[in-house]
């Protein structure tokens, strides 16, 4: 819309609305708030309110039909009230839906049964301070910075669903997360950099990480309160382990087996002070392992190199 000079609230909309496209986007001297909910018939709510950057309030109650949340909300950085309790079981799309709402409060919504696109979704929320739900939805294949540096969320992270494969950053620096971390993630997830990376409150074990996974590049990096153990194996898959468990100083046990695929191990397990036991198998595919063991309790038993240590 055309609305730059428009100041007050966003009005009641119509109630056979379907598309909403670009519909306030820009309006960028509203002033007001958004109303209280959105007509159950809205589908395509694109670029919506984008940069309505004024607004204060709530996110309102989005309906029962809408498909298509892709920038609805994005940089609407005055928000200050909180997201509705859940999102239409019909959302597909909410890729960068509320990045950039620094200011909204309280939980993350549940996420519906048809979530397909997390990207971004929640990126620097940094003031939601509740919590996460109990499980995304078994249809969300893409959590890249779903929740990157939502710092003050509480809680558990939740069961990550049937379809990820995309987790690159997706809670990477919600520090605040104190509760534990699924007994196991998706046999989908193929990537997980970054995933975890400075969840430094989170408690008890490492989860299974199924049977997909090549990239665990610092992907639970500085987890420094984890205080359970590593599952018995890393999959068979993975390749990148370059600092994956890096600064895990209260883990527990021995070390995993490491799988067949393993290429890059340089700083693994660096500075898991409290993993002891014998020393793992080495596997043929490894080629980089600088350090792998580097300020652990790992037996050297002389079958790997000395850099190892």
């Amino acid at each position: 819309g055309n609305c730059g000079k428009m100041t007050g609230s966003i009005p009641e909309l119509p109630p056979a609305l379907t598309d909403g496209y670009a519909m306030f986007y820009g309006c960028s001297n509203l002033d007001g708030t958004l109303p209280a909910e959105l007509p159950d018939t809205l589908q395509d709510g694109e670029r919506m309110f984008r940069d309505c950057s004024k607004l204060t309030g709530n996110v309102p109650d989005l309906g029962e039909s809408l498909t298509n949340g892709i920038t609805m909300f994005l940089g609407c950085s005055n928000l200050d009230g909180n997201l509705p309790t859940e999102l239409p079981d019909t959302l597909q799309n909410g890729m960068h839906m509320f990045k950039g709402c620094s200011k909204l409060t309280g939980n993350v919504p549940d996420l519906g049964e048809s979530l397909t696109t997390g990207y971004e979704m929640f990126y620097g929320c940094s003031n939601l301070d509740g919590t996460l739900p109990a499980e995304l939805p078994d249809t969300l294949q893409n959590g890249r910075r779903m929740f990157f540096d939502c710092s003050k969320l509480t809680g558990n992270v939740p069961d990550l669903g049937e379809s990820l494969t995309n987790g690159i950053t997706m809670f990477y620096g919600c520090s605040n997360l104190d509760g534990t971390l699924p007994a196991e993630l998706p046999d989908t997830l193929q990537d997980g950099q970054q995933m975890f990376k400075g969840c430094s409150k989170l408690t008890g074990n490492v989860p299974d990480l199924g049977e997909s996974l090549t990239n665990g590049y610092e992907m639970f990096r500085d987890c420094s309160n984890l205080d359970g153990t590593l599952p018995a194996e890393l999959p068979d898959t993975l390749q990148n382990g370059q600092r994956m468990f890096y600064g895990c100083s209260n883990l527990t046990g021995n070390v995993p087996d490491l799988g067949e695929s393993l290429t890059n191990g340089i700083t693994m397990f660096y500075s898991c002070s409290n993993l002891s036991g014998s020393t793992p198998v080495m596997p043929s595919t490894l080629t980089s392992y600088t350090d792998i063991f580097a300020s652990t309790q790992v037996t050297n038993d002389g079958s790997w190199p000395d850099s190892a240590w």
